[in-house]
């Protein structure tokens, strides 16, 4: 999922809240954080 800047950390404990581990921010090739990944928990 890709959000806009400075919105790393709500994404991050939305990510947590709703139901999926392992949430990883990536940075873009501007070193901002952008992108994250997650797997659903089983």
């Amino acid at each position: 999922m890709e959000f806009s800047f400075t919105q790393a950390d709500a994404v991050r404990e939305l990510i947590v809240t709703g139901g999926f581990d392992e949430p990883q921010i990536l940075r873009d090739h501007q070193g901002i954080e952008r992108i994250a990944v997650a797997r659903r928990k089983a």
